[in-house]
């Protein structure tokens, strides 16, 4: 299980052609391996795995360390899907419907719920107690969100001045 994520916007990305050598793995940390010869991406796997380097041979679960998501991003919320390479197509459907369920306010919808969390987190609160206000909260506008978020900030600076 590998709980690094690899944001490839930044990354320095190579791209080798031509004939494959054990040497093209030396300093690489990530492969991608992509040839309809099934011998060579099996070879390329092992050469991998004995240089310590996470492989992904496409459309070869099997084959992979790592795999490449169907994603939709809103500011910090991420919803990845997979399909084991049974059916991409399926993926990309589901994505779609993400699209269309997850507009680009969810953005701020998740950073509203967030500040209200952070804020919540200031009183003395049981955890069950907690979480059902916050369960609540999922079911309300943002708008209401935003509200119910001045409304604590307001709470917290009037009962931060009463202490001095």
């Amino acid at each position: 299980y590998i709980k690094e994520v690899l944001d490839i916007r930044h990354a320095k990305l190579t791209l080798t052609q031509g004939d494959y050598t054990p040497d093209d793995l030396q300093g690489i940390r990530y492969v991608v391996v992509a040839t309809d010869d099934t011998s060579l991406n099996q070879q390329i796997k092992e050469d991998c795995y004995s240089r310590g380097c996470l492989c992904n041979v496409v459309d070869k679960a099997e084959l992979c360390d790592f795999i490449f998501p169907a994603s939709l991003k809103r500011g910090d919320l991420i919803l990845a899907a997979s399909s084991g390479g049974n059916s991409p197509l399926l993926v990309k459907e589901i994505v779609r419907q993400w699209e269309q369920t997850y507009d680009d306010s969810w953005e701020q919808r998740l950073k509203v719920l967030g500040d209200i969390r952070n804020s919540l987190k200031g009183y003395d609160l049981p955890t069950h107690k907690r979480n059902h206000i916050l369960g609540r909260l999922l079911q309300m506008s943002l708008p209401a969100l935003e509200r119910m978020k001045a409304s604590l900030m307001q709470h917290h600076t009037n009962t931060h001045k009463e202490k001095l």
